[in-house]
């Protein structure tokens, strides 16, 4: 199993960097999916607007374990938000409610997502088979 871990304090940077660096992970596996860049991007994007509040020196975890052998990908994404009610079901019509297409959007690019609240501590886990 391959894996990567970084840990970043939050800027409005970050969504970007960290887009960058998974697809510097995943080229080095010779991964080249598109799918999972969108969904990722959108939970960084998600950590750092709602789990972070926009507000510099918070931190953001990430955590990227690929299984080559089942052609598994699973993508922890952690901030230090409230999370929320994740039993409410989102529209399919991510358009007439904005606060959700977020979760609809990684739900279409993605296998499964999971969301978790550990501690202090809000993680999105999304999975893909590839």
């Amino acid at each position: 199993m391959d894996k990567l871990e970084i840990t970043y304090s939050a800027t409005s940077k970050t969504p970007e960097f960290a887009r960058h660096q998974i697809e510097l992970f995943l080229n080095n596996l010779d991964i080249h999916n598109d799918d999972i860049i969108t969904a990722f991007g959108e939970a960084v994007t998600n950590a750092w607007r709602h789990g972070c509040k926009e507000k510099p020196g918070k931190y953001i975890k990430i955590v990227i374990d690929w299984n080559p052998k089942k052609r598994y990908l699973m993508i922890d994404v952690r901030d230090p938000g409230p999370g929320f009610d994740t039993s409410l079901p989102f529209r399919v019509e991510p358009y007439k409610n904005l606060t959700c297409s977020g979760r609809f959007l990684m739900a279409k690019c993605v296998d499964q997502i999971e969301y978790a609240r550990i501690g202090n501590i809000f993680r999105c886990r999304l999975f893909k088979i590839l």
